[in-house]
């Protein structure tokens, strides 16, 4: 994702709703139902298109004790709280 950690802390409160949440040195632990889900993020690195720079890193989620359709609903919310413009 394009995304930095101050990015993703400045972002998450309202990506994860009315969820309770933990931060780590490397992401959070957002309480689903009875569940959680563990957002990991990876070292930040940097992608160059000619002089644009544009920060990444990649995201990885691991869900303990959540259906599937629990942890669908919890990504597209994510996911729709983090889409950068474009079109």
């Amino acid at each position: 994702m394009a995304l930095t950690m101050q990015n993703f802390q400045r972002t998450l409160p309202r990506a994860v709703g009315e969820h309770s949440y933990t931060l780590h040195s490397n992401g959070a632990t957002v309480v689903v139902g009875e569940g959680e889900v563990t957002i990991e993020l990876g070292p930040q690195q940097l992608r160059k298109i000619a002089l644009l720079e544009i920060p990444w890193c990649r995201v990885d989620f691991v869900a303990r004790n959540l259906t599937e359709d629990q942890f669908k609903e919890f990504a597209e919310n994510f996911h729709r709280h983090f889409q950068r413009g474009g079109g």
